[in-house]
């Protein structure tokens, strides 16, 4: 069995992120952080399930996808563009959630209210 990691909010190619992430200068210096922290972090055949708000744009996706380890999975997120990133064919499998009934998880891009989550499984999220 593959090892899984989980992963969210990314926002490859996003210069509003920098506000939020004083010690990058440039969007290019904060790609290319954490492309080499996932590289060292995520082995190239582990499975990843990605939380949501992947990249700016199908664009920034296409250029960044090809360069990280592992089989990947979207759980789109609020900033994801759903249907060009479908087209664009750069991740295993997308959904709105997903529901790991093995691991007893759900895993969506915002948190679920209690009533909303009526599997009463741990629900992991991104945001």
């Amino acid at each position: 069995m593959r090892e899984l990691f989980f992963s969210s909010d990314q926002h490859f190619g996003d210069r509003s992120a920098l506000r939020y992430r004083p010690q990058f200068s440039t969007v290019e210096e904060m790609d290319e952080h954490f492309i080499e922290l996932w590289n060292k972090t995520v082995p190239k055949d582990a499975h990843v399930i990605h939380v949501g708000d992947f990249a700016v744009s199908v664009a920034i996706a296409k250029a960044i996808r090809p360069r990280l380890n592992g089989v990947i999975d979207l759980v789109v997120g609020n900033h994801d563009r759903i249907i060009p990133l479908a087209n664009a064919g750069l991740f295993a499998e997308m959904s709105m959630w997903r529901i790991m009934r093995m691991h007893k998880m759900v895993v969506t891009h915002l948190p679920l209210i209690r009533s909303e989550n009526k599997f009463k499984l741990l629900n992991v999220h991104g945001y």
